[in-house]
């Protein structure tokens, strides 16, 4: 039962009418099968029933070989996270990909996120191989976390009047997209600096922006942020030593939004993914009432990457995290690949005793010939809604469709605008395809 119902029976019954709404909305678009054949999949689901309890539906990446017969293949599967930050999962996945270096394509930090209106959203970054070289933000956005190779736009640097020249949109894990003042938006490390992105505005498409704009100039409000533009998170100085990256949001229950941060002390003289960077990784948090000002970055969690946040339906705010205190203490790279998932919430002006993230139906678990889960992705389900919504999305027998011959364009200009500029490592711009009325609709990733 979710929050809205325990309030009283009026809101509860609004509820249900949406819900059942949402559901109608997605088996019209997925194909999915009749009341009485989602009712008898429903229930088989596991993961489907936690949601009823918890309503924090959980991504995580799964590597490699642990896919049983899919070789080299990497996805992100759909689980449920119950109590006791243990995951329940039927096996199913939202984005299939190859990691092979012959591949040109393929997904680097995928972010899954709830949109209004029980939508879906996922974010990544583009590899080398790519058309658009590597570091450009990929887009996907579906009725269920469904990701359609196809369907999956590349984002690069807008050429506009008043933006940076930026070779590069993305090179960390972006943060979730995230809802203030009724607008959505994203942060995203945007060649050395984090930004905050204006991803989603009401009437909108994101697939319709002819790239990401990163303001020359700093505005002096979020209201100033234009649909499609990013400004830098933090203040000159402020972040001055520190090579920060992957990002998390999550808002405390007074208001306060609460940024976690990836960073790593310039100047170790580390080898990327070496034994001495991997331990030199560290979490931070810094803290904004108004998403502009922030305060100064505190660290929180040694030994540490791949933070994500989310906000507990009692308001606390959690944070996950990969755990490489393992690996520096037995000075041992190849335990990296057990590096477990932790997670903690704030507990004074600290966190809480860690604990670890559980995946009881998967082989990896407890098996250390097996690479561990990554990339832990907890996502609040907002409303009834997004939690109908998913749960018609688990029971439609939808799968994550791979294109054979996969290519990476960019979308072309919005009408009026000048096309968006190749960086440095992108190339020219992919091809966009026309239609019957004349217009042009994005090129996709297929």
């Amino acid at each position: 039962m979710t929050l809205l119902c325990l309030w009283s029976l009026g809101a509860c019954d609004l509820a249900t009418r949406q819900a059942r709404e949402v559901v109608d909305r997605v088996e019209q678009q997925t194909g999915a099968s009749g009341a009485r054949d989602r009712q008898a999949r429903s229930g088989t689901l596991q993961s489907a029933a936690v949601l009823q309890q918890g309503s924090v539906a959980y991504f995580y990446q799964t590597v490699g070989l642990q896919k049983q017969g899919s070789g080299r293949q990497n996805a992100t599967r759909i689980g449920a996270l119950a109590e006791g930050q243990v995951v329940r999962t039927d096996g199913i996945d939202a984005a299939v990909w190859d990691p092979g270096g012959s591949s040109s394509s393929g997904y680097g930090d995928p972010v899954f996120s709830s949109l209004p209106g029980g939508r879906w959203a996922m974010t990544a970054r583009s590899r080398g191989e790519d058309p658009p070289g590597s570091g450009q933000l990929l887009y996907f956005e579906g009725a269920c976390p469904f990701v359609d190779d196809a369907e999956v736009i590349t984002l690069t640097g807008s050429s506009r009047r008043g933006c940076e020249d930026v070779e590069r949109t993305l090179r960390s894990k972006t943060s979730q997209i995230f809802q203030a003042d009724g607008e959505s938006w994203i942060f995203q490390l945007m060649d050395r600096r984090l930004r905050l992105t204006h991803i989603g505005s009401s009437g909108k498409s994101t697939r319709d922006l002819d790239g990401i704009c990163a303001l020359q100039s700093r505005p002096r409000r979020l209201s100033e942020v234009g649909f499609g533009e990013a400004f830098e998170v933090f203040a000159s100085g402020q972040d001055e030593g520190l090579r920060v990256s992957d990002a998390a949001i999550a808002q405390r229950s007074d208001g306060t939004w609460v940024l976690f941060v990836k960073g790593v002390a310039e100047g170790t003289g580390c080898a990327s993914g070496a034994t001495c960077e991997l331990c030199a990784r560290s979490i931070y948090r810094s803290t904004s009432r108004d998403l502009m000002t922030w305060s100064s970055l505190e660290e929180v969690v040694k030994q540490a990457s791949v933070p994500e946040a989310v906000t507990a339906r009692d308001g606390k705010v959690w944070l996950s995290w990969q755990d490489f205190s393992a690996v520096c203490e037995a000075d041992d790279e190849l335990l990296a690949l057990q590096a477990p998932i932790r997670a903690a919430y704030e507990q004074g002006g600290g966190l809480s005793p860690a604990v670890s993230v559980s995946f009881p139906d998967e082989p990896f678990e407890g098996n250390p010939k097996m690479h561990y889960a990554t990339n832990g992705n907890p996502v609040r389900l907002r409303d009834a809604q997004a939690l109908a919504s998913l749960q018609a999305c688990l029971a439609s027998g939808e799968e994550p469709r791979v294109s054979a011959q996969p290519s990476v364009a960019r979308p072309p200009a919005s009408s009026g605008e000048p096309a968006a500029k190749s960086g440095k490592a992108g190339g020219k711009a992919g091809k966009s395809t026309s239609t019957k009325a004349g217009k042009e609709t994005p090129a996709k990733r297929r």
